[in-house]
């Protein structure tokens, strides 16, 4: 009997009842990874207490110096965001024996509201960061005026062509471009724990690839990719595919400490209510308040990372 490449009128056509998810990321993975504080205002600010130094005594009874500590404030402001659906009062009819995706709706609303949490705390690691400096003869009193802190791209990021030693070339994720920044987190005094690497899938699989990778950081790599592990050379290591390109292919991977950084979360509220001006249509809306800021530039290092390589 001949294949059928177009089924007949008559013929019965079943449906399955339920909707089945698209793959996407549903979870969080990046609010435990840095500092959350509840929103509770238009704009948070995070009080700063800079370096002091000591220096010899070489006369008796003399004058104590006093030692001027600079007290910058950072600041965020926290955005309204917000997803909505709209169904019909005559879906659930016309839809017969399929369920109308009522839960479906608000499990993908969840999952944007937690790649929104991801994308925001992203963006704080490696955007523009707001501060407000200390005024000069008081220091608890901040100056109106504020200046914009962009990302140190000379100092604090690893070049997409770093090689540990010779000619340089544009490469993927290496083990000398970890260890560089391990190196930059070390020379800035930040701390051994709470160290976090935010890459993607393309980021360690490259690591699997390298030829720098001995037999032992080879296992190291494999459990990253099987999920057994998820420490690498000290840090704590979550994928994500949510990591910014510069020049198309250049992806921003992310090296920093836990507290360089910081959420301002007003939680999600979800709605689901009968719209009589919308002619009694079912409404399933979601919003938040979501907003970061770097908050220790030396504490966050970017590695670049050529995506078409491999």
């Amino acid at each position: 009997m001949a294949n059928l490449t177009t089924i007949p009128d008559h013929y019965t056509i079943q449906f399955e009842t339920n909707f089945q998810m698209l793959l996407q990321q549903m979870d969080a993975r990046l609010k435990e990874k840095v500092k959350v504080v509840q929103a509770n205002g238009a704009a948070v600010r995070f009080n700063q207490f800079g370096l002091t130094s000591m220096s010899n005594v070489t006369t008796k009874n003399s004058a104590t110096p006093n030692v001027d500590i600079t007290m910058p404030a950072r600041w965020a402001y926290p955005i309204p965001k917000e997803t909505s659906s709209i169904f019909s009062e005559f879906d659930s009819t016309f839809l017969g024996s399929v369920v109308l995706p009522t839960s479906e709706t608000m499990q993908a609303q969840a999952a944007a509201y937690n790649r929104a949490a991801d994308d925001t705390i992203i963006t704080a690691l490696l955007g523009t960061a707001t501060r407000t400096t200390p005024n000069s003869t008081n220091v608890f009193t901040a100056n109106n005026a504020t200046e914009s802190v962009a990302y140190d791209t000379t100092n604090q990021q690893v070049a997409v062509n770093f090689v540990a030693s010779g000619a340089t070339q544009n490469s993927g994720l290496t083990i000398a471009k970890l260890r560089k920044a391990k190196q930059k987190l070390d020379a800035a005094e930040a701390p051994t724990e709470d160290r976090i690497l935010i890459v993607s899938a393309k980021e360690i699989s490259d690591l699997l690839g390298t030829t720098e990778v001995t037999s032992n950081l080879f296992n190291s790599v494999q459990a990253l990719v099987d999920g057994s592990v998820d420490q690498f050379l000290g840090f704590k290591v979550v994928r994500s595919e949510l990591l910014p390109f510069s020049s198309g292919v250049i992806r921003n991977c992310v090296a920093y400490v836990k507290n360089a950084a910081v959420l301002v979360d007003g939680g999600k509220k979800s709605y689901m209510d009968i719209r009589p001006d919308i002619s009694h249509s079912l409404q399933i809306r979601s919003t938040a308040v979501l907003g970061g800021v770097r908050l220790l530039d030396n504490g966050v290092v970017s590695i670049l990372c050529d995506s078409s390589i491999g």
